[in-house]
């Protein structure tokens, strides 16, 4: 089942790759970014899935021995051409490709996890008021964020 989940997931995440090796680095980030934004947003699940199953699969051999070891390779391959070409460009610093995957990846779940938090009312009054909080403005910090992390120095 972990096996069928991660094919799913990872022909998702492979996609928002999809047109983008043409594009100028700036403009290929921050299209898969978005992309990559909105498929968490749209299915949760997926994100989920990443964070708990595919990085840490409590001792399940669900990837090994099928073709979904494939589908992680293009994945990384995708990430690593993106990455050669931000770094070629002079546009990112030098930086692993699992760096580069952080780097891009903790801001959108962080992102998604706190979207619907109950926020303390600002009057401090009791209760809570429940944030809706525009995806437009999550997209744009997240793609502000991103390029921060990766152009500062570590």
């Amino acid at each position: 089942m972990i096996a069928a989940l991660g094919e799913v997931v990872l022909r998702a995440e492979i996609e928002t790759f999809s047109g983008i090796a043409q594009l100028p680095f700036d403009h290929a980030l921050k299209l898969q970014a978005e992309r990559c934004f909105d498929l968490y947003l749209e299915r949760p699940g997926i994100a989920r899935f990443l964070m708990v199953d595919l990085a840490q699969p409590g001792g399940l051999s669900g990837f090994e021995g099928n073709h979904n070891l494939d589908l992680i390779e293009e994945l990384f391959r995708h990430e690593s051409d993106l990455l050669r070409r931000g770094i070629q460009a002079g546009v990112i610093r030098s930086m692993s490709v699992t760096t580069f995957v952080a780097a891009r990846l903790g801001p959108v779940f962080t992102a998604i996890a706190l979207k619907d938090l109950q926020i303390p009312k600002s009057d401090g009054s009791d209760g809570a008021d429940v944030s809706h909080v525009d995806g437009e403005m999550l997209r744009r910090e997240y793609l502000e964020v991103v390029m921060a992390l990766l152009r500062s120095p570590v």
